[in-house]
């Protein structure tokens, strides 16, 4: 359970990190978030120039990325990533994977958010998954 523990703040503080490029499956979830970001771009830029009142900012107030055509498409290859962004965004009140965003994609609109999501994912991890280790660390010494 030591060693678990190490290997859990090790990851914790690379989720935290800014290095995005040297960790390839933090890297992977950084393509997703920047896929569905250039996805919700495009729709509201397209909704804008449909609109005869609302700027861009009025759309993105209003505009989930969900609700963007093309969203289904890209579900078939960024589903499972998407749903872990989304799920992030809603219980975490956080924004961005690598980089933090001023919005966050999914909800939330009139909400500032207060990190980006990696790095909020790294301190639930450390803090929840390093105590369950603590725990079974205990357990097994009784």
């Amino acid at each position: 359970a030591t060693a678990t523990g190490g290997a859990v703040s090790g990851l914790a503080v690379r989720l935290q990190s800014f290095d995005c490029r040297s960790i390839p499956a933090k890297f992977h979830v950084e393509e997703a978030w920047q896929a569905a970001a250039k996805l919700r771009a495009r729709c509201i830029a397209n909704r804008t120039r449909s609109s005869l009142e609302a700027t861009e900012a009025e759309v993105g107030m209003m505009m989930p990325v969900q609700l963007c055509k093309g969203y289904d498409e890209g579900l078939l290859e960024w589903e499972e990533e998407w749903a872990y962004l989304e799920a992030l965004e809603g219980t975490e009140r956080c924004a961005g994977w690598c980089e933090p965003s001023h919005q966050p994609l999914w909800g939330n609109m009139h909400e500032t958010p207060k990190d980006r999501c990696s790095f909020v994912a790294g301190e639930a991890f450390e803090g929840q998954v390093k105590r369950i280790c603590s725990q079974v660390q205990l357990y097994c010494m009784v």
